[in-house]
């Protein structure tokens, strides 16, 4: 099966928002795989096996990275305006930040209408990531309607969650607005598939790719990373147990349901954790939301 993976079949996963789940169950084949290379008496179709899966997870890779390279947009193309808002996310590298605004400049010139959201709160005491990519903006001497900054998140399902809930707590989310994403290239692919689930089929969410490294190595290894990144978030936020379940299963939580998710990052992800700060910070729309 494996073998017969085609380019087109995982350019519609990524669309779908499943191109993660497709590696990371080969990942977790390979694994068991090997565990039975050790333990059956005559491994050879084990291995013939193993071999077999890990050409489809360096195949899932190599189709990453060379996505990354010649892909600019994720969902509708917004080139020649028609943005809503724009939400820029952070990254901890003051490089990558700089170059992730820079490469919106063409966007941010054509659509003055829009908000701009600069995402990240970091680890840095002294300065967010949003501050840090609002000097950036500031250099370019552009203008929009509203500059917001959300300083709350530290990784993208919480720029997310929280660009969502800062957005409707100003009143600036109008539903079927036409929100463009933008981060590095190689990260795009899961924020799309992140900012779909927690936003909801009521928002027109497109991805605008920017070029941020050409390194061939690090490319491969961001991909990989990236791929299993998602599949953790997906199994650890957007589901739960499901109580009445006698097989102790799990229940998917529906696209858009921002208040279940800030729940669940408060409850479920090391970042969030019993920060009800957060919970004091947002209560005015958790409760309309509820």
């Amino acid at each position: 099966m494996v073998g017969r993976i085609t380019d087109q079949y995982l350019k519609d996963l990524v669309e779908q928002g499943l191109l993660d789940e497709c590696y990371q169950s080969l990942v977790t084949a390979r694994r068991w795989l090997w565990a039975m290379i050790e333990l059956a008496p005559n491994p050879e179709s084990f291995q013939r096996a193993a071999s077999d899966v890990h050409r489809g997870i360096d195949q899932i890779v190599g189709f990453y990275v060379d996505y990354c390279r010649e892909s600019q947009w994720l969902g509708p193309p917004r080139e020649s305006g028609g943005i809503d808002v724009l939400i820029i996310l952070a990254c901890k590298d003051t490089d990558v930040l700089r170059r992730r605004v820079q490469g919106c400049r063409d966007l941010i010139e054509v659509n003055p209408q829009t908000i701009l959201v600069l995402c990240g709160g970091g680890f840095n005491a002294s300065r967010t990531e949003s501050d840090a990519m609002l000097a950036s903006f500031r250099e370019m001497n552009l203008q929009v309607r509203r500059v917001v900054q959300e300083e709350d998140s530290i990784d993208t399902i919480g720029n997310a969650v929280f660009s969502n809930l800062i957005l409707r707590r100003e009143g600036l989310l109008e539903d079927g607005a036409r929100i463009v994403v933008a981060s590095s290239a190689f990260h795009m692919v899961r924020s799309h598939n992140l900012f779909r689930k927690v936003y909801g089929p009521g928002f027109d969410i497109s991805g605008f790719l920017v070029r941020t490294t050409d390194d061939e190595g690090k490319l491969a290894k961001l991909a990989a990373h990236e791929l299993s990144s998602d599949s953790r978030s997906s199994r650890d936020i957007f589901s739960f147990p499901d109580l009445l379940d006698f097989r102790y299963g799990t229940r998917e939580i529906a696209p858009g349901s921002v208040v279940t998710l800030f729940y669940q990052l408060i409850c479920n992800h090391d970042f969030y954790r019993f920060r009800y700060d957060l919970v004091r910070r947002y209560s005015e729309v958790l409760l309309n939301e509820e």
